[in-house]
């Protein structure tokens, strides 16, 4: 995991395939369905480069993402797909709640990036299921998917709201770059300036903190490539 965040992408699937062989060498199915959603997180932030944003709400330079390609024109978003629902199996198999948890959030924030007429659904079932579990930072990652897509749906300051909540619930250093980069491009949306200029240098202070790739913009000049308004909501495609 540390390897991923630090964009160090082929070096952490290599650690996978060992870490995965030994889970199977020892029979043990909770492992792999692990494994399997690591990996295929692994895979879906390889093809955006880590970004927290879909290109339709952050057209900006982000380190590792390609300016033209979509995710889904990369054979690993395909494979995190299969992945995740790999996964999704195992993990109910073995009443495995929480993990089963994490592979729908997976989901979700692919059908985010694709424009997947799914991705209410998901992040949905998300939510149910970290209050099942109770599993707040999970909580708190569902949240900022729900955001954007609230703000798609023409519900700005609702968007504005959850995603603030998610901002300030249990997280780590990965959890709250994501968090303050989406809640700093609804900002953006919003016209609040400072809000946008401040939440960047958070978002700045969580990335390094964890190892992660982050712009090497000026804060105020990344904050300007933020302040758009919401993107219009796009006709859902449904994924075949």
């Amino acid at each position: 995991m540390i390897s991923r965040h630090r964009a160090h992408y082929t070096q952490a699937l290599a650690q996978l395939d060992e870490a995965q062989a030994l889970f199977a060498a020892n029979e043990e199915t909770r492992g792999i369905g692990w494994i399997l959603r690591t990996r295929a997180d692994t895979e879906k932030e390889s093809t955006v480069g880590g970004c927290p944003l879909p290109r339709r709400w952050y057209a900006g330079p982000w380190p590792g993402r390609h300016a033209t390609s979509r995710p889904a024109q990369d054979p690993k978003w395909a494979a995190a797909r299969t992945h995740y629902e790999h996964a999704a199996q195992l993990l109910h198999a073995v009443r495995d709640r929480r993990g089963h948890t994490w592979t729908t959030l997976g989901l979700a924030d692919m059908a985010l990036y694709e424009g997947d007429h799914t991705a209410a659904e998901l992040i949905s079932r998300a939510l149910q299921e970290t209050d099942a579990c109770g599993d707040q930072r999970g909580h708190s990652r569902a949240l900022t998917v729900q955001a954007l897509l609230h703000a798609e749906a023409n519900r700005l300051s609702d968007a504005i709201t959850l995603a603030e909540q998610a901002l300030a619930g249990p997280r780590d250093h990965v959890g709250a770059a994501e968090a303050s980069f989406r809640l700093a491009r609804l900002y953006g949306a919003a016209g609040q300036h400072q809000d946008v200029l401040h939440t960047v240098q958070q978002s700045r202070t969580h990335h390094h903190a964890a190892g992660m790739h982050f712009p090497d913009l000026a804060d105020t000049e990344l904050a300007r490539t933020l302040t758009r308004p919401v993107p219009r909501a796009r006709r859902f495609r449904r994924h075949q």
